[in-house]
């Protein structure tokens, strides 16, 4: 009967460390599948800052072009009222 039990002790200890190690094994494929979507959405997020800093160093140009229009339309509107004076 001692044998027995320890028979079964020791199947029963098989089996839970068989549920175990699929457990883990499980566990692991959810580790794998989670680091491979992390690295997606890191690569992701690094390709979307690239877009966002040249789309910055763009308005800049614009804003800077913007500027030097607005200036050039203030001298001739001087320049215009000068003309118009001079009339």
């Amino acid at each position: 009967m001692i044998c027995r039990t320890s028979y079964h002790e020791y199947k029963r200890l098989i089996d839970e460390v068989l549920i175990l190690t699929h457990e883990y094994k499980r566990l692991i494929d959810e580790v794998l599948i989670l680091t491979d979507e992390y690295k997606r959405l890191t690569h992701e997020y690094k390709r979307l800052i690239d877009e966002v800093l040249i789309l910055t160093d763009e308005y800049k140009r614009l804003i800077d072009e913007y500027k030097r229009l607005t200036d050039e339309v203030l001298i001739l509107t001087d320049e215009y009222k000068r003309l118009t004076d001079e009339y």
